[in-house]
C-alpha cells in the first residue's frame, strides 16, 4: 500500500453531539459546502480543511474524530487521502 496524505479539517456542529475520538464520520462536498455526517444522518458542516490548499479535494471522503468540543459545537477530523479518498472500511 501507498502513504496517502493526511488533511485536518473543522466541523461546526448543529448541536452538542458526542462523538467519540476515532469515530469514523463522513464527508461530501455539495455546492460550496462540506457536510459532515454519521450513520447516514447530516450533523455539521466544514468550517475549514487544514492544508488541502493545493489539493482538489474528492466530492465525497471519510474522516477520523480526533477531537470534540460539544460545549463549543465543533468537532475536529483528520481525513486520509489515498487511492480511494478514505479512511479502509473496518
Amino acid at each position: 500500500m501507498g502513504e496517502g496524505r493526511t488533511i485536518d479539517c473543522t466541523v461546526l456542529m448543529a448541536g452538542a453531539y458526542p462523538f467519540r475520538k476515532g469515530k469514523k464520520i463522513s464527508i461530501r462536498k455539495e455546492g460550496d459546502l462540506y457536510y459532515a455526517s454519521s450513520e447516514g444522518k447530516d450533523f455539521g458542516l466544514v468550517k475549514e480543511l487544514h492544508g488541502a490548499d493545493q489539493i482538489r479535494m474528492p466530492e465525497e471522503f471519510d474522516g477520523i474524530v480526533t477531537e470534540n468540543s460539544c460545549e463549543q459545537h465543533i468537532l475536529k477530523a483528520r481525513v486520509l487521502l489515498r487511492n480511494n479518498h478514505s479512511f479502509p472500511s473496518l
